[in-house]
């Protein structure tokens, strides 16, 4: 079964009663002119535990963000955590909806918090940053740093992570500050 499938829609209005919807996205949605390769993401979409997944307001796609669910080693019917691989949102002054990247972290926190039970360290949600957008997941999404990886050959990342706990308190943070989502 495909996580696709498996995940819901989420109906957000903001504080100036716009709209905006999180659901999964299809190879259609996949924009040629980001900065993400989204139609070669989208081709290695592993689709029992990995989705893409977009937000749009009127219709205008304005972000996405492919996550992975991992499998347990001692059980896999049970999933450990979640990682976000890639996210990407429109530049602040192209977008008639804000804030993109929260409510993209926001939907995959949801999914984390209710499927995962945790990896060893009691992290439910992980990524690994660029360091452009440190001081972001830092300061801003309140992410736990866990220090520099090696992601790929000679290129290195920041690892960030949320407990159960964590990602509980910024989904509540998001929810306050721009509005409750209805379930679709």
């Amino acid at each position: 079964m495909s996580l696709s499938s498996n995940i819901p829609a989420y109906l957000i209005t903001d504080r100036s009663e716009r709209t905006a919807i999180i659901l999964p996205a299809s190879a259609a949605d996949m924009p040629d002119l980001w900065s993400c390769q989204w139609f070669i993401l989208w081709d290695q979409v592993y689709e029992p535990t990995e989705a893409i997944v977009k937000l749009t307001h009127n219709g205008e796609l304005l972000g996405l963000v492919k996550f992975a669910l991992y499998p347990s080693r001692t059980n896999p019917s049970e999933m450990e955590f979640a990682e976000i691989m890639n996210i990407e949102a429109l530049p602040k002054q192209d977008r008639t909806f804000n804030p993109v990247a929260s409510w993209l972290i926001w939907y995959v926190c949801l999914i984390a918090i209710e499927r995962c039970q945790g990896n060893n360290f009691g992290q439910i949600l992980t990524l690994v940053s660029v360091e452009s957008a440190i001081e972001y997941y830092r300061d801003r999404v309140k992410m736990e740093g866990l220090g520099w990886i090696t992601i790929a050959h000679n290129e290195d990342g920041y690892a960030f992570a949320f407990s159960k706990k964590t990602a509980k308190q910024f989904c509540t943070r998001i929810e306050s500050r721009y509005g409750t989502p209805k379930l679709l």
